[in-house]
């Protein structure tokens, strides 16, 4: 017997008024004023390698003591300076301190590092006697390398201007978050943030979808959203409890449906006995002999393992890591057994149960579909739309003042 969960559950008014901004585009209902100019980023680029080369690409640069701001002296057009770090001091070249920063300068002139160009500077630091490479950037020139990476650059213009929107609230919500830390860096250059990959990943469609909508961010009470996307999510996303249980109860990541653009399908069968195995063996749960499994009555994030000592409620995505995310491609599935479980609760299913998980989509299955907002945005829905039906109850925000942005 198929068992199935499809539900969906706030909407809030953000209210921040600050000054009259010049905006393009114009300010639509909804949107409200922010209160900070566009900040700098940090980027953790490379951590622990005990040397590293970097240079100047395009023009020449100066090497500026990091702590003081004091200029040690200039760095030639094609110049590569070797780095170390020697307990608590970092060397360059012929320059020691206990940070060292490299700036290009001129029109053309950029970072190189890791056989690739970075807008913005680099600077070069010890902790705990590794050696941390960050790039500093405004935070667009970072969204430049971030979105065509996320979403394909020839995709409809409106899809792409909510991945950049999307991509910016992420990163402005995470700003500061390894200050408990090293607090070196804000945002890694990988998948446990975003994957960035500087200049070259660049594209003309991606970098006017990011100047399209410079500053603006989704927000909920006044405070930037936890803006999780993933590719594709089947016929509904789901809620964020799926992530991370009740750490991820936001009540803007509620699960809505999904005009996708296509739809991956997938079959993972499974039995009781591999079940318990995975969620004692991955998760560290004690179970006794399960009766009975199933989606939760109440929170498309979770499903529920009944067994002899009690009642699980487990979040999808743990589920999907206990079995491998080549197998589990999403949280979003139903649940089959076979035979039927018998209606007592106490009744410890047969060894011979087949369970089998049919799943659509790609991903993690919270907040926007990538898929979906590119079949929205053909079916004609502008990004502000798009953003709103995926994250519930949230206001499209002026976060920095755009009049200010990109100058030179």
């Amino acid at each position: 017997m198929r068992q199935s969960l499809t539900l969906w559950l706030r909407q809030a008014l953000l209210s921040i008024c600050l000054m009259m901004l010049t905006l393009s585009p114009a300010l639509a209902h909804g949107e409200e004023e922010g209160l900070l100019e566009e900040p700098l980023v940090r980027v953790g680029l490379s951590e622990g390698q005990a040397r590293v080369a970097v240079a100047i690409s395009g023009g020449t640069g100066l090497i500026q003591d990091a702590e003081s701001g004091r200029e040690l002296g200039k760095v030639a057009a094609g110049q590569t300076l070797e780095c170390s770090v020697s307990g608590s001091q970092v060397r360059c070249g012929k320059w020691t301190a206990t940070a060292l920063r490299l700036l290009p300068e001129g029109i053309g002139a950029y970072v190189f590092f890791n056989g690739q160009t970075w807008r913005g500077d680099l600077e070069l630091r010890s902790w705990q006697g590794k050696l941390f490479v960050i790039n500093r950037c405004r935070l667009d020139d970072y969204l430049y390398g971030v979105v065509p990476g996320e979403m394909p650059s020839n995709w409809h213009p409106e899809a792409l201007k909510a991945q950049a929107v999307a991509a910016r609230t992420y990163a402005v919500r995470q700003l500061g978050q390894y200050a408990g830390s090293h607090g070196l860096y804000d945002l890694r250059a990988d998948i446990f943030d975003q994957v960035y990959k500087g200049m070259k990943q660049e594209r003309p469609s991606t970098n006017r979808a990011i100047d399209a909508t410079s500053g603006l961010i989704m927000t909920f009470d006044a405070e930037p959203i936890v803006a999780y996307y993933h590719s594709q999510s089947g016929e509904a996303t789901i809620n964020g409890t799926a992530m991370k249980g009740p750490k991820t109860a936001y009540p803007y990541l509620r699960g809505v449906p999904s005009r996708e653009t296509g739809f991956k399908r997938w079959v993972v069968d499974s039995t009781p006995a591999e079940l318990k195995r995975v969620l004692e063996s991955k998760g560290g749960y004690k179970l006794g002999a399960i009766t009975g499994f199933g989606p939760h009555p109440e929170d498309s994030g979770y499903v529920v393992v009944v067994h002899t000592e009690g009642l699980l409620e487990v979040p999808r995505n743990y589920l999907r890591g206990f079995y491998g995310r080549d197998r589990f491609q999403s949280p979003n599935f139903v649940i089959e057994l076979t035979p039927t479980p018998s209606a007592d609760a106490r009744q410890p299913m047969s060894a011979s149960t087949k369970i089998r998980f049919v799943g659509t989509g790609w991903g993690h299955g919270v907040g926007m579909s990538q898929h979906g907002a590119l079949g929205y945005a053909q079916a004609g829905w502008d990004y502000r739309q798009i953003l709103t039906h995926y994250y519930t109850g949230t206001e499209l925000s002026i976060w920095f003042d755009m009049s200010l942005a990109h100058e030179d």
